[in-house]
């Protein structure tokens, strides 16, 4: 419907908290080119076939609007790339001393852990049950498609949005809160947004999609950055987004 007959040349796709893999696996084996990331590899990964593994990114995202410099900034000195942010991590482990890592930036732009969510004009954005990143996609500047899950601000933080449309089919319920959140966040920043209810194995079964806007292109506007402001800001993100990365893996 968006991209026609020949989307799989028009379109590649960015699976954000892929988890096990397995839709990213079913894209590829369509046809579809693209790749899955999430924060910890799972052992699922090894079962598939290595065009598919090479398409699995192990990494954090830390949306770059977070690191890079405010546009006005970047205008009057367009050779600035970073924001000069510095983010202490509290870091613990069971055989040495809690001790306090810093990143800067700079580092984070850098780091092969950190993926910035900065893709090429041609991506489709998937965020299936994506937690943390729920409200973060629509702020990324690519069309979409995400089925809310955990209801998180953009700080990473869990909340209780409350759900200002009351239907009859979603009524006031956390759930229906945060789909009733991501859907105005993307509108306010200028998605035209339609609604699809999944015949999915789960009660979180709203598909939110975006794929018109006459700022694309443009991302981060100035409608995103006052959009950030209004959620409370993301203080915490990148401390929390960074401690992942010293924790166990998971089993599964």
């Amino acid at each position: 419907k968006i991209y026609g007959e020949d989307y799989k040349t028009k379109m590649q796709f960015r699976d954000l908290g892929c988890g096990n893999g397995v839709l990213c696996y079913i894209l590829i084996q369509e046809g579809i080119n693209g790749i899955g990331i999430d924060a910890r590899q799972r052992k699922s990964w090894a079962i598939y076939p290595q065009g598919v593994k090479n398409c699995l990114k192990e990494q954090v995202i830390i949306p770059s609007i977070l690191l890079r410099p405010h546009p006005e900034v970047r205008k009057r000195m367009p050779h600035i790339q970073h924001n000069g942010g510095i983010f202490p991590v509290k870091v613990a482990h069971e055989y040495i001393a809690p001790a306090t890592i810093i990143y800067s930036s700079q580092d984070l732009l850098k780091s092969p852990q950190v993926n910035i969510a900065e893709y090429p004009k041609d991506t489709f954005i998937i965020g299936n049950h994506s937690d943390e990143l729920t409200c973060w996609i629509p702020l990324l500047g690519y069309p979409f498609m995400v089925i809310p899950c955990c209801s998180h601000n953009l700080a990473g933080q869990r909340v209780r949005y409350n759900n200002t449309k009351r239907t009859s089919k979603m009524k006031n319920s956390t759930y229906a809160g945060l789909v009733d959140h991501v859907e105005n966040i993307a509108t306010k920043v200028g998605w035209t947004v339609e609604k699809e209810m999944l015949r999915i194995p789960s009660t979180r079964n709203a598909a939110l999609i975006g794929y018109e806007n006459e700022s694309l292109g443009e991302f981060p506007t100035k409608t995103v950055y006052e959009s950030l402001i209004e959620e409370g800001g993301a203080d915490g993100w990148i401390q929390n987004t960074m401690a992942l990365t010293k924790r166990n893996p998971r089993g599964h």
